[in-house]
């Protein structure tokens, strides 16, 4: 028998070990979506969330103010100098004209001609670093900044900054445990709901055995019956999720309005989802062939 007729032919006796035992396939099937339910949800949360996050993503500043009355070309200069600094991602600068006429504004006073000739305000720039630099790389420019010719002034607030890379710290490494301890009663999971599913019939193995077949043909069908339990549980939890979201997604949008972010609605991306049922079907797979095999070694002896 051919490598193509030998699989077809343990398809089809996949699909009449399930039809035997419909109960124990969609217990083990059932099993799966449970266990793969949670990490499907999180998955696709954070895929939907990291857009979201990168747009709001807003690293430390530090204001340099320059010495009133520096002409325009050192303003350019500087900024110049500024954007290729370790670390900036962005400088915008504010003119004095601008600065004043909005603290004018924000006291809730006219702006005349006159007050704009009497501006003691200096122009300033205001460079943003990424939120990945430390807080040191901060310091460090700004210590530098101070020393240019045209800097009067340059400030630095960075303590919301440090307590923030520290919790960032102790989310990271949260989130590793955690997500290890997920991990492993996921696959804890994913085994128990396959293992349910792959049961060897010990007439039918026997018969097998006396008739000269290999212990890979035996085994074959019992993997397929995994792979068909993963997958089709990976299926369901993909709808379990997307049901999910129908409850989350109008916090989800109110969250999103009182941040200023985009407006997006929650799904499971067709892309993960795809993947997520082919890498379920795929360790399905696995794991019921090594159990078909342990069986089949604990029945012969082999």
């Amino acid at each position: 028998m051919s490598g193509l007729a030998d699989r077809v032919e343990a398809l089809q006796r996949a699909a009449r070990i399930i039809d035997r035992r419909p109960g124990r396939f969609v217990l083990g099937m059932l099993l799966c979506a449970a266990a793969l339910s949670l990490p499907l949800f999180l998955l696709a949360l954070l895929s939907e969330a990291a857009p979201a996050w990168r747009s709001l993503n807003s690293g430390p500043e530090i204001a340099v103010f320059l010495k009133i009355g520096s002409p325009e070309r050192e303003l350019d200069g500087l900024r110049s100098r500024l954007t290729a600094t370790d670390g900036v991602v962005g400088v915008r600068i504010i003119p004095r004209e601008e600065a004043y006429a909005d603290l004018r504004k924000r006291l809730g006073l006219q702006v005349s001609p006159d007050d704009l000739r009497s501006n003691p305000l200096p122009d300033a720039l205001v460079a943003r670093f990424a939120m990945t630099v430390e807080p040191a790389t901060v310091e460090r420019a700004a210590a530098a900044v101070r020393n240019w010719p045209s800097v009067d002034t340059v400030q630095a607030d960075l303590d919301w900054f440090r307590r923030l890379v520290v919790l960032n710290r102790a989310a990271r490494v949260t989130a590793l445990t955690v997500g290890a301890l997920a991990t492993a009663l996921v696959v804890i999971g994913l085994a128990v709901g396959i293992l349910a599913a792959v049961r060897l019939r010990r007439d039918e193995a026997e018969l097998l055995w006396l008739v000269g077949a290999e212990p890979s043909f035996m085994g074959r069908p019992y993997a397929y019956v995994g792979a068909l339990s993963a997958a089709g549980g990976a299926i369901l939890a993909v709808a379990v999720v997307a049901l999910g979201y129908t409850a989350v997604e109008p916090q989800w949008i109110a969250a999103a309005q009182l941040l200023g972010l985009p407006r997006a609605r929650l799904q499971v991306p067709l892309g993960l989802a795809l993947g997520f049922i082919v890498v379920a079907g795929v360790l399905g797979r696995v794991v019921g062939g090594l159990s078909a095999r342990r069986q089949l070694r604990d029945l012969f002896q082999i």
